[in-house]
């Protein structure tokens, strides 16, 4: 649902840039080094046409994926105007991985992945395949609602700056429990980063 939601806002941000003159498109400081590594991804597959021809749905599919991440850095850059807004969702992004950190200590104490039985709860969900993965030594190895315990260990370390910087901003204490919950969590995948 994640790739319809970005391409509904791209499809209303771009509207909103024809329509709006408050809505405007904003340059960020890292504009250069996007645009050499967008324009060494299509070189590659250009370089490379006669290989991706016989994987092209799965490379579209792909780079329709990464193409999504330059929209929603455009998206975020254009509407967060004031400090105040960029805060709220450094906030948002936080709290969110602050609940998968407690459901993934609650896996690894458990086994019981909350995010495998969510389609019970909320019926337009399918359940996809559930990876099956050994642990390492006597570890469960937990995955919450990632793909992979590398992929949630890795998500999670990266929230950890944003929430150091809550703690910095806020002085608020409820931030070093949402660092805490995040690193014991990142430290139950069992995953070697």
């Amino acid at each position: 649902p994640y790739r319809v939601v970005v391409a509904l806002i791209a499809v209303a941000w771009f509207t909103s840039l024809l329509i709006d003159p408050r809505v405007r498109f904003r340059a960020t400081p890292i504009d250069k080094p996007l645009l050499l590594f967008l324009l060494a991804v299509l070189g590659s597959l250009i370089a490379n046409a006669h290989r991706v021809g016989s994987l092209e749905a799965e490379v579209m599919k792909r780079l329709a994926f990464f193409v999504s991440y330059f929209v929603v850095v455009y998206f975020m850059v254009s509407i967060l105007r004031r400090r105040e807004h960029v805060d709220f969702v450094v906030k948002v992004i936080v709290w969110g991985g602050a609940v998968v950190s407690f459901f993934a200590l609650i896996e690894a104490r458990t086994n019981y992945n909350v995010f495998d039985h969510l389609a019970s709860w909320i019926p337009i969900l399918h359940l996809g395949a559930i990876p099956r993965l050994q642990g390492r030594g006597a570890r469960l190895r937990v995955y919450a609602s990632a793909q992979h315990p590398i992929a949630l260990g890795a998500a999670l370390v990266m929230l950890l700056p944003l929430t150091v910087y809550l703690v910095k901003r806020t002085a608020q204490r409820r931030y070093w429990l949402a660092a805490v919950l995040m690193l014991l969590a990142a430290l139950s995948t069992v995953s070697r980063k």
